[in-house]
């Protein structure tokens, strides 16, 4: 998949966003990463360890432009479900604390966020999901992007 033509939209209900339903993602049901965790991934001595920073502006219409930038990953769509290693995988997106979707590219858009504070993170992952871990600590950035009331 070329990461140039990846910017995805997102349709989340219950967390304050605007539903998006157009985009044909499931909204209903529940998620299944609340019902299961999944593994680790350490970074070991001599491995490169990824790095990750999220960069959240204003969209000219409406909603959030996500650059997620990292070092030493790639994200690896077509890669999914087969074993991990560090430097590759997807990202999971949280909004708030709670885990809305996966990441495949470096570029996401996000629907408008509820008025007040929230927080976006994303975490990196490997194909299988496992967490990919350096020092101890997942490999994760936060960025809180506050919207002023109505």
């Amino acid at each position: 998949m070329n990461q140039s033509s990846c910017l995805v939209g997102l349709s989340v209900v219950g967390l304050g966003l605007l539903p998006l339903p157009s985009l044909g993602m499931p909204v209903a049901g529940g998620n299944h990463h609340e019902m299961h965790s999944h593994g680790i991934i350490e970074v070991r001595a001599g491995q490169l360890a990824p790095t990750i920073a999220l960069e959240v502006t204003p969209d000219q219409k409406r909603g959030y432009n996500l650059r997620i930038k990292t070092t030493n990953f790639q994200f690896t769509p077509g890669a999914i479900n087969t074993p991990s290693n560090v430097n590759t995988g997807h990202g999971h997106l949280y909004i708030n604390g709670k885990m809305v979707t996966r990441v495949y590219c470096p570029d996401f858009f996000l629907p408008p966020l509820a008025p007040g504070r929230n927080e976006i993170k994303v975490s990196l992952n490997g194909n299988n999901h496992d967490q990919i871990v350096y020092q101890g600590k997942p490999v994760a950035a936060t960025v809180v992007v506050e919207v002023p009331g109505k």
